[in-house]
């Protein structure tokens, strides 16, 4: 996890997809790198790597052409590259807030769409984009905290965060600032 802030430093500028080239005041960006994913990754190689090794070194080569427990190898490692791309990344710059959900979901909501925030516990632990009645879409990638927020167009959503006292704070100081 990786936590930013901007607002008592050099104002950095960022290029975000939705705009162009603008000033940041926060960041967060939360992975799966708790013990349980990286044992996950770690499994996920030694079945790849204990495939091959049967296949291929601890027997005669009968059919050496075959590739199928190398492609399978492979297919193993692209898995785990996916699995350690995934991240969450909540960004606040001068035009609004960026919420990121790599690879699966990117959104930006400018600040004067933004209605109120407030930290709130979860619905339900674990990682995922999931949907709430109660909440609309929720992101997170850790723990049972995060941001809850309303856009004066009725859309709702929450953004799980480590520090999410901190994130609902500086995106109300955006929002009482008229930005």
């Amino acid at each position: 996890m990786q936590i930013t802030d901007f607002s008592s430093t050099t104002i950095r500028e960022i290029s975000c997809s939705n705009h162009s080239l603008q000033q940041m005041y926060y960041r967060e960006v939360q992975r799966f790198n708790q013990w349980y994913f990286i044992v996950l990754h770690l499994l996920i190689l030694g079945t790849g790597i204990l495939i091959l090794y049967s296949e291929y070194l601890a027997k005669p080569v009968t059919n050496p052409t075959d590739p199928e427990p190398f492609l399978f190898f492979v297919l193993l490692v692209l898995i785990n590259i996916f699995l350690i791309c995934i991240q969450l990344e909540a960004v606040l710059s001068e035009k609004g807030m960026s919420v990121r959900y790599f690879p699966f979901a990117s959104e930006f909501h400018p600040w004067e769409n933004i209605q109120q925030v407030e930290v709130v516990t979860l619905p339900f632990s674990g990682p995922g984009i999931r949907w709430s009645d109660d909440y609309g879409l929720i992101y997170n990638v850790r723990g049972i905290k995060g941001v809850f927020v309303i856009c004066h167009n009725g859309e709702k959503y929450i953004i799980g965060s480590s520090n999410p006292k901190k994130l609902a704070m500086e995106i109300r100081k955006r929002l009482t600032r008229g930005m």
